[in-house]
């Protein structure tokens, strides 16, 4: 006989607070029905229940940021990209060389020169293109999109303040802030 993989059930679990949780698990496999803690490869997200989901909470965010860089690692991560090509390489080992011999026919900056202009330039358009993202992302996240709170008012949050097992409501056209798993939809028509 061949072992045959055991079929996964699905369990869906509800809190006081009307709170929803689902996790699958192999049939046969009991464990307490209150049991929020992730198990080996389990992720458990609870709707509309911070407290169930404070631990997920505390390491993720849905703030977006599509920036390549910080103040901090500009410079650092900057210059790693230039020189990843090919070409500013090969210019900078051959400026090295007509910089500190005398093999050069040329003067010892002819090729250092142009070097540096052409990463300073890089350098200033890739600020220019950082800073429109960091700006889009700041718009992004401030958008608002309607969560449900505790009381079942639906409370205008900003898209970077919404929180894992949040409940949205989103209107028909309007775009979303996260993933989000569909819980009803309604039709006009």
């Amino acid at each position: 006989q061949g072992s045959k993989a055991p079929e996964a059930a699905v369990r869906v679990h509800t809190s006081r607070l009307g709170s929803l949780g689902t996790s699958t698990r192999a049939r046969g496999e009991t464990r307490d029905a209150d049991s929020w803690r992730a198990h080996k490869g389990e992720r458990r997200a609870f709707s509309n229940s911070p407290r169930l989901n404070a631990q997920i909470n505390a390491l993720v965010s849905n703030r977006t940021s599509s920036a390549k860089y910080t103040v901090w690692n500009f410079l650092p991560k900057n210059i790693f990209e230039q020189f990843r090509r090919l070409a500013n390489v090969y210019f900078l080992l051959i400026g090295l060389i007509q910089a500190t011999t005398n093999l050069s026919p040329t003067g010892r900056w002819n090729t250092l020169g142009p070097l540096l202009v052409v990463i300073w330039v890089n350098m200033v358009r890739e600020v220019a293109e950082d800073l429109a993202r960091h700006a889009q992302d700041r718009k992004d996240n401030a958008r608002r999109t309607h969560v449900r709170s505790d009381s079942g008012e639906l409370v205008p949050t900003p898209w970077a303040r919404v929180r894992v097992g949040d409940i949205v409501a989103v209107a028909e056209g309007e775009e979303f802030p996260a993933d989000c798993l569909l819980l009803a939809a309604e039709t006009g028509g």
